[in-house]
């Protein structure tokens, strides 16, 4: 299985592949999952790719009403 190292500010550093959770976790590892990619931060429920998303729809919400002159 896949595993992720992450570091103090929760950004992955490294992915290694492990036979079980117990050596995964006694070389410090978390359980990776399928986007998981170094640089990123670590985000097994996607909480801060949903939250990026959900402020880039309304930020064109925004753009979209402006420019129809639609107002709210």
């Amino acid at each position: 299985m896949n595993y992720c190292i992450v570091n103090e500010n929760g950004i992955i550093t490294n992915i290694i592949i492990c036979e079980n959770d117990e050596t995964a976790k006694g070389l410090g590892a978390v359980a990776g999952y399928p986007s998981a990619a170094i640089g990123s931060k670590y985000d097994p429920y996607n909480y801060y790719a949903l939250d990026e998303l959900k402020k880039k729809v309304n930020e064109q919400e925004i753009l979209i009403n402006t420019l129809t002159g639609v107002t709210e």
